[in-house]
């Protein structure tokens, strides 16, 4: 993702340590979707993380680098998750994957709509990110919340 410019990685790790374990997933998506509003805001940083993505996408080594960090955060996640009461260390692994995958993809549908309209400032990654959330329940065969 390399989204730490801004302690989000940090802030994320906080999340997943406070989570229930009711709704994990639901709260960890919450709290990205307020995340999503302060990295709008910060046009400078917006812009360097959209060239930054670039390169990621055009450069193997870079998207290497990129996926690795990814990886470690979420396994960061997983093992904060299993640590919570009653948490199942399979179910941990689950929502710390399915997370990451809903922010893989809407960083990478928010490079995709950026480009595909570069005279025009990126689209806010707060509605990148809904878009993909419902894409996730289609795919899974649930209705879009």
């Amino acid at each position: 993702m390399l989204v730490d410019d801004a302690g989000l990685e940090s802030e994320l790790i906080g999340v997943a340590e406070q989570v229930s374990t009711r709704r994990p997933l639901w709260e960890l998506e919450s709290a990205w979707e307020t995340m999503t509003e302060v990295f709008d805001a910060d046009r400078a940083g917006r812009d360097r993380f959209l060239r930054v993505r670039r390169l990621m996408r055009d450069n193997p080594a870079l998207l290497a680098a990129g996926l690795e960090r990814d990886a470690r955060l979420t396994e960061h996640i997983a093992t904060v998750l299993s640590r919570r009461p009653g948490m199942d260390a399979l179910d941990a692994h689950a929502i710390a994957e399915t997370f990451a995958l809903g922010l893989r993809l809407t960083f990478d549908e928010w490079v995709r709509r950026a480009d595909g309209n570069p005279t025009a400032v990126p689209p806010p990654l707060n509605d990148v990110y809904q878009n993909v959330r419902a894409a996730l329940n289609r795919a899974n065969g649930a209705n879009a919340r």
